[in-house]
């Protein structure tokens, strides 16, 4: 028997539907439902983010749904708590593997340590291959994630330093496509 439970807006608490996308924008406040590594980063300013972070941490009812639980990994990592992020996107990662918006923030969370700049060569192949695997499972929302990641990998990485695009990388990319989105929350994480 599955357990029913409401979800919420991240802003505001208003109820939503369990069904309904985690992009959209509330019904009651206007804001965004849960927050996407895509989303802009000029959107969240200090005290927005801080009045969610606090509404997230307080409210154990947002423990049970993945949303929330996605947008304080991200709102850990814009502040540099990747240790708090990691904790969460373990814990999400156990329970669904093959989720590619995990896999997704695994590599994020990986990378925001250092930033894309300053990795070491085995995190970066490391998150190369979290994206191979994510994009074998993705939707399109999440292909376009992958894309972003790849593409400023690509670019701060291999592209900065001259060496030659890995090979996965290349071959992913050829799959996804490039997403060049300097402004995003992905972008103000990873290159710091």
């Amino acid at each position: 028997l599955r357990q029913f439970f409401f979800v919420k807006c991240i802003n505001c608490g208003a109820p939503r539907s369990e069904s309904e996308s985690a992009d959209l924008k509330c019904d009651y406040c206007g804001s965004v439902s849960s927050i996407s590594l895509s989303h802009e980063s000029s959107f969240f300013d200090g005290s927005l983010k801080q009045s969610i972070r606090e509404r997230l941490e307080g409210d154990k009812s947002y423990d049970d749904d993945p949303d929330a639980q996605v947008s304080l990994i991200v709102i850990y990592l814009l502040e540099g708590l990747t240790e708090m992020s990691e904790q969460i996107i373990n814990q999400l990662s156990a329970g669904s593997p093959r989720e590619p918006r995990y896999m997704i923030l695994k590599a994020v969370t990986s990378l925001s340590e250092r930033g894309i700049r300053k990795s070491k060569i085995a995190k970066i192949e490391e998150s190369v291959s979290l994206l191979n695997m994510a994009a074998g499972f993705s939707s399109e929302t999440a292909i376009g994630e992958i894309a972003e990641l790849g593409t400023l990998i690509k670019k701060h990485y291999y592209e900065r330093n001259g060496i030659r695009v890995h090979p996965k990388l290349h071959g992913l990319l050829g799959k996804v496509g490039t997403n060049v989105k300097e402004n995003s929350v992905m972008s103000s994480i990873l290159l710091n």
